[in-house]
């Protein structure tokens, strides 16, 4: 991890201790709660092509971008505050609190602390088993049912968005959020409920990890053809 030259107070309560990511157009940050001592995760909106920050943490817009990097950032806010309002059961890592502080737009969240499934994968060295991986996809797949009735699609789920807690439940990854979420108005055709519904009857009939591969690459053909993006790292 990368330590900062200093560490910054972020809305006179969050203490920005390490910069450990850049995923997307956020830099990601681990920090503390300074009122409860928690530790969290904050997200700076900072689009490299068009932005750059300075020795003093200061995000700066790039000359000619304002118009560009309004777009983005009221985007961006809109999607945070998205999920936001989403139920607490629902299984994704969300922030809880904006703020706007450095010339950008921050979002901040409860440090999730659980491991990429693909990392699980690797330090078992062994699949999981149907009857467990059922049990952890289904709440997945329902809460993104959740999400496409309210307009809004995935597009990337891997094995590197989704976490997995102790308990061996699984968590949408808020990195690449950007490739993970987008609104509606982004899609070429269909409806994404009905494509999700399909999904949840697949996992309703399948009884093994052989037989789910194989009927999900057959759903997926269909998918892509109808205007929609799976992410294709999620079969490696």
């Amino acid at each position: 991890m990368e330590q900062m030259p200093g560490h910054r107070i972020l809305g006179d309560r969050y203490e920005m201790t390490r910069r450990i990511d850049q995923c997307g157009e956020t830099i990601v940050y681990l920090g503390r709660d300074a009122v409860s001592g928690r530790m969290v995760t904050v997200r700076e909106f900072c689009p490299s092509p068009i932005m750059r920050q300075d020795a003093r943490g200061q995000i700066l817009v790039q000359p000619g971008c304002e118009v560009q990097y309004k777009s983005l950032s009221s985007d961006y806010e809109e999607l945070c505050r998205y999920l936001m309002g989403l139920p607490a059961e629902l299984p994704f890592v969300r922030p809880f609190e904006l703020i706007r502080q450095n010339g950008t737009v921050y979002s901040v969240e409860w440090y999730a602390g659980a491991e990429t499934l693909g990392d699980h994968l690797a330090r078992i060295g062994r699949p999981i088993g149907w009857n467990t991986l059922k049990k952890m996809l289904t709440p997945m797949v329902r809460a993104m049912d959740r999400i496409h009735t309210d307009g809004i699609y995935h597009r990337g789920i891997s094995a590197e968005t989704l976490l997995i807690t102790e308990r061996e439940e699984l968590l949408l990854s808020p990195d690449e959020r950007e490739a993970v979420f987008a609104m509606r108005r982004n899609l070429s055709a269909g409806n994404p409920a009905e494509v999700t519904e399909q999904l949840i009857s697949m996992l309703e009939k399948t009884a093994t990890n052989e037989e789910f591969v194989a009927r999900l690459k057959g759903w997926m053909n269909v998918y892509e053809k109808d205007g929609y993006t799976t992410g294709k790292s999620f079969m490696k």
